[in-house]
């Protein structure tokens, strides 16, 4: 906690930005007291480090105000400097024909772990979050209700995560692939059970990702790959070929609170639908990319 000195002591001061032209990508800035003009360097850190330190405050200053303790937040006064809300660098994603060239170098499980990432635009642990008992493959629809991280079994991001999608064709024929193939099968049983727990808990993402996809990826020319890679790609697919509402959706992405305001949640029957173009949008690019390969 900073001290009431303290906290009077740099209420009397400015902060401003000291241009770095060598060394690490950290903040500094210098601190000029009022009157006096005394000086002092505060050190910030990384962009990333400022955003998420400005995303908990919101979040805590947000609890505030729901259970009385305050009457706003005062992060709605607060402007995070220049720079720190934008990405250093665009997220890599892949096209459709990379995604099913990609496809091709793997077997039952890691194909199935792809595609549930790839179509279904999942997060590093949701996919490994789930139970044959979250799949109904009568209506084909997949329930979201646990991740798994870093061999724990969390919550999901947000609300949004927590919801019923429809299981494209491609992830419902490897899913059943795949259940033929693995010892664990019963409803209450991790899709992508560890036969080293005996399917007490799933496979590790990063075990998976390391050593099963991420050396086989790299020999073919594909570069360093990641989950995220996926759903990026997942959402890029779906800014070109859906509404942004329709994406949002399909992404159970909560931070398109524009979107989620002005449109509403879409139906089970319309993200069906959504998904639908999506794979034909996906489907054809791939098409293109094969034809236009082809010497004439």
């Amino acid at each position: 906690m900073i001290s009431r000195e303290r906290r009077l002591r740099y209420q009397n001061g400015t902060l401003e930005r000291v241009t770095r032209k060598r060394g690490p990508d950290i903040w500094t800035y210098r601190w000029i007291e009022r009157g006096s003009g005394r000086r002092r360097r505060v050190r910030l850190g990384t962009p990333k480090s400022v955003r998420s330190v400005g995303s908990l405050l919101r979040l805590i200053f947000r609890q505030a105000v729901k259970w009385g303790y305050l009457e706003h937040s005062p992060m709605e006064y607060v402007d995070l400097p220049e720079g720190s809300t934008r990405r250093r660098k665009e997220p890599r994603t892949l096209t459709p024909s990379q995604y099913f060239e990609l496809l091709k170098l793997y077997g039952p499980r890691e194909q199935l772990a792809i595609k549930i990432a790839g179509w279904l635009g999942t997060r590093r642990g949701e996919g490994f979050g789930l139970k044959w008992q979250d799949l109904d493959f009568e209506t084909d629809t997949v329930t979201f209700r646990q991740g798994f991280v870093s061999g724990r079994v969390t919550a999901l991001k947000t609300e949004a995560s927590r919801t019923q999608m429809a299981i494209p064709p491609d992830v419902k024929q490897a899913l059943l692939a795949w259940k033929k193939v693995t010892p664990f099968r019963k409803p209450g049983h991790w899709v992508f059970a560890s036969e080293a727990t005996n399917g007490q808990r799933p496979v590790w993402p990063e075990g998976m990702l390391a050593n099963h996809i991420q050396p086989i990826a790299e020999a073919a020319g594909f570069g360093r790959l990641g989950w995220h890679v996926l759903r990026h790609s997942f959402i890029s697919w779906g800014k070109a070929a859906l509404k942004l509402s329709e994406t949002k959706e399909l992404a159970r992405h909560a931070n398109l609170a524009t979107t989620s305001d002005i449109y509403g949640g879409l139906s089970l029957d319309a993200k069906r639908d959504a998904q639908s173009r999506l794979a034909e949008y996906v489907y054809k690019e791939a098409e293109k990319a094969v034809k236009s390969a082809i010497p004439a």
